[in-house]
């Protein structure tokens, strides 16, 4: 039986070079010009250390990353973007953060978002009731690490203010109450998975399992 799958897995790889090659580049592609970039028309509208707070709902191409809760508001994070959604604990669609820079992290207290960013240095961008307050950089800036540092664990907090608890699961956000049963929350097409790194990771890691085959058949075959 074992054969049989490396013989498959070797003709697999002798055919599928030039497809993987070319779905590659197509994923790199999307990555840079397609996923995790914002409608122009927001982008337009942020400045620097200057955050941008909007109701508009829509959906973006890019993956969801994180979610945390605070009192009666869930905090849903697209690191790539970066963009922060807000829902209440109905599961209705509140607002949205957004904030110049890449690769965002963001932290809750008591119904605040700290959402950081990092462009030219980290920055911080404080909102509340669907308000930009403040940016915090230099001196505030580490002030404010240091208090996250500090309470990490409220700052990270994953339950809402009945003690649901949230987390990503497929794309889409999923919430379990006290007795461990678990709803989904926020329904997304698990498609999106094909905007994370892990869908390229997992492209390459296939292609070298199948080359590492191949080069096990060959040696099979010239031991013969």
């Amino acid at each position: 039986m074992i054969p049989k799958i490396v013989k498959v897995c070797r003709e697999i790889y002798e055919w599928s070079f030039p497809v993987v090659i070319v779905i590659t580049l197509l994923t790199w592609f999307f990555h840079m010009f397609v996923f995790h970039r914002l409608p122009w028309q927001t982008r337009r509208m942020l400045e620097p250390e200057i955050g941008l707070a909007f109701t508009q709902d829509r959906e973006y191409l890019s993956s969801i990353d994180e979610v945390l809760a605070s009192g009666s508001n869930v905090y849903v994070l697209y690191r790539n973007l970066p963009l922060v959604k807000v829902y209440n604990t109905d599961g209705d669609y509140v607002c949205s953060y957004a904030a110049k820079g890449h690769q965002a992290d963001m932290y809750v207290r008591q119904n605040t978002l700290y959402l950081r960013t990092n462009t030219n240095g980290l920055t911080y961008y404080e909102f509340t009731d669907q308000t930009f307050v403040r940016s915090y950089t230099d001196d505030d800036e580490h002030m404010l690490s240091a208090s996250i540092d500090q309470n990490r664990e409220e700052y990270l907090s994953t339950r809402d203010e009945e003690q649901n608890r949230y987390s990503v699961k497929g794309q889409s956000i999923v919430r379990i109450d006290r007795n461990g049963v678990e709803s989904v929350f926020v329904k997304r097409s698990p498609l999106y998975f094909l905007a994370t790194g892990h869908f390229l990771g997992l492209v390459a890691c296939l292609f070298i399992l199948m080359g590492l085959l191949n080069e096990r058949e060959k040696r099979n075959l010239g031991s013969d």
